[in-house]
């Protein structure tokens, strides 16, 4: 085929498009998990194994392939898999909820980077009016989610060998996706990384080079070549600003809209939190707190809200006992944000990287949530780690300022 209209199909298909000139697509998935380092384990029932088969067919799938179980029986899924015999009873085998749990538990029992579950109606019996005949549930589960696909019948029954082929298609191809799409996240996180050693490079030079120069200068030369620096760096600054990109501008019109999105989440919550008990003590007037972020310090206020940064890898406290009302994650930046009720009034933390506490959870003054998620600073472009921190009270109209919470 020639090559711009390869190109040209593979443009129109999109990521329905699993390669080239390859053998298969369990090949494709297995390559894709052997070099991103990544491993699965699978939890089969109407397939009876057939996924397992297929990636064990390819050579060198033992460096990716962690486990297969075929738990056909209602009872194997419960012991092997740990099904609650309430679900098998109340909503069936054939179901998005034991499906999900095939997922979970299997990789949670290989400790794989990803657990894959089928469960579904191969026939040609066994079907009913609400479960026909080629319905089934692929899930494919991560240590932060759980996806599903659901398979349903298309016109004449097809064959049991065809709609379980069909099924472990489906769940290659969905694992090849989410690894694409893990992929991508684990580069960005290495060029943020390759940022900020670059960064700390830059900084360990200039103080090398000004240590030299302070050796070399007398006192009255240093101090005019301080204000000249000085002046030249302020002028640099309104040249800079003046001269401010298109990206910075977008940077910054998104980060009001966060703004203005953190503000909605909280009027919404704010129903939640009516009749709340838990930290009820917190008021207007509360003072001497202790900031959220270990080691950190405020970057800027900005009436209710604070910019506090602080290392990498940082603790992010509760400032005040509380009960967790929510946690919302970022499906791009894959960063959270955790909302804490103290009586009627809550505080936010938005960016973190990492979360230690759910949603209904009771947390202590001080206790830790998470930790500090890095970010990008919209005027220099430069990654740092930053917390995001809200104070909201019960009334709306009510004039909040952070800063209050942190006085001495």
């Amino acid at each position: 085929m020639a090559l711009p209209l390869q190109n040209a199909i593979c443009e129109k298909l999109g990521p329905v498009v699993y390669g080239i000139d390859v053998p298969s697509l369990e090949h494709v998935v297995v390559a894709r998990l052997e070099k991103s380092g990544q491993s699965i384990a699978t939890a089969e029932s109407c397939t009876g194994g057939l996924l397992a088969g297929r990636i064990t067919a390819v050579p060198g799938s033992s460096n990716v392939f962690e486990m297969g179980l075929v738990t056909y029986a209602n009872r194997i899924k419960t012991e092997l898999l740990a099904v609650p015999e309430e679900m098998l009873a109340r909503v069936g085998a054939v179901s998005p909820e034991v499906g999900k749990c095939m997922a979970e538990n299997v990789r949670k029992l290989a400790a794989s980077d990803f657990g894959v579950g089928i469960t579904g109606i191969a026939g040609p019996g066994g079907g009913s009016r609400e479960k026909p005949v080629g319905l089934v549930y692929i899930c494919v589960a991560t240590k932060n989610d759980t996806f599903m696909r659901v398979m349903r019948p298309l016109g004449r029954y097809p064959g049991r060998e065809q709609i379980r082929r069909r099924a472990t298609s489906h769940a290659l191809d969905m694992a090849r996706r989410i690894a694409a799409l893990r992929e991508i996240a684990a580069m960005r996180e290495r060029k943020l990384e390759e940022i900020t050693t670059l960064s700390d490079q830059v900084r360990t030079e200039k103080e090398k080079l000004a240590a030299r120069q302070k050796s070399l200068d007398a006192v009255t030369r240093k101090l005019a070549t301080q204000k000249k620096d000085l002046e030249r760096d302020a002028r640099n600054a309104r040249s800079e600003i003046r001269r401010m990109s298109e990206r910075e501008k977008t940077a910054l019109q998104r980060k009001v809209a966060q703004q203005q999105q953190l503000s909605v989440a909280v009027s919404a919550l704010r129903k939640l939190t009516k009749g709340n008990k838990t930290g009820a003590s917190f008021s207007s007037s509360t003072s001497g707190l202790r900031l959220p972020v270990a080691s950190g310090r405020v970057k800027r206020y900005r009436e209710n809200m604070a910019e506090i940064v602080g290392p990498k890898g940082a603790h992010v406290v509760a400032i005040y006992e509380g009960k967790v009302v929510e946690i919302k994650r970022n499906r791009i930046t894959d960063k959270f944000d955790v909302f804490i009720a103290h009586g009627e009034y809550i505080t936010s933390y938005a960016n973190l990287g990492a979360v230690t506490v759910e949603k209904g959870q009771k947390v202590a003054r001080n206790q830790q949530i998470g930790i500090i998620g890095s970010g990008v600073d919209a005027l220099t472009m430069q990654v740092e780690y930053k917390l995001v921190f809200g104070i909201y009270p019960p009334d709306p109209s009510q004039r909040l300022l952070a800063e209050n919470c942190f006085k001495k």
